[in-house]
């Protein structure tokens, strides 16, 4: 039986194989060829080697004296975001965190915003669309921290246990703003 199978199958093979070589793959009936083959792999079109740019080198800020080399304060101020703390249980909790001035100069005007997320959803905190936290000044170097409360309402609450959430953090001061966002899980 195992033979059998054998021939028939080499049978097959032979025949196929006459097929295709009396008709081709890509021959119409009468033998022409109305589209070239398509090959397998693409030749390859040669493209010119590109010439490298060379890259600026930055230039210092210059000095109002020439010869003096420029203060660290004119680095501007570079503002970063860590959460220190966070306490509390169910719908609500005090988030304690810290502004830093990792600049070289002083940034004004600082306030952060805090927007929270449910999946794609937005959700209220506090009972509004955003909560906005006073800063004031921060020194180059210098850290200030606020603690604050953050509530949910029961439905928002429950997306957020369910999607896992997400914090868009804008500290806005006068000279710019940073974004950071982070995700959590209540």
């Amino acid at each position: 039986m195992g033979k059998a199978i054998l021939a028939l199958f080499a049978l097959l093979l032979v025949v196929g194989a006459a097929v295709v070589y009396r008709v081709g793959p890509w021959r119409a009936p009468g033998g022409t060829s109305p589209t070239p083959p398509v090959p397998l792999f693409p030749t390859p079109i040669p493209t010119a080697t590109p010439t490298p740019t060379p890259i600026p080198t930055p230039t210092p800020t210059p000095s109002p004296r020439p010869g003096v080399p420029p203060t660290p304060t004119s680095i501007p101020p570079r503002l970063e975001v860590r959460i220190v703390q966070v306490t509390g249980s169910g719908l609500a909790r005090i988030v304690t965190a810290q502004v830093l001035n990792t600049g070289g100069s002083e940034a004004t005007g600082v306030y952060a915003v805090a927007q929270f997320f449910a999946g794609a959803t937005q959700v209220q905190v506090n009972g509004q669309d955003a909560l906005r936290v006073e800063v004031g000044r921060v020194g180059a170097g210098q850290r200030v921290e606020r603690t604050v409360e953050v509530r949910f309402s029961l439905l928002d609450g429950l997306r957020l246990q369910r999607s896992g959430g997400r914090v868009v953090l804008t500290v806005y001061a006068d000279q710019g703003t940073w974004r950071y966002e982070e995700a959590f899980q209540p």
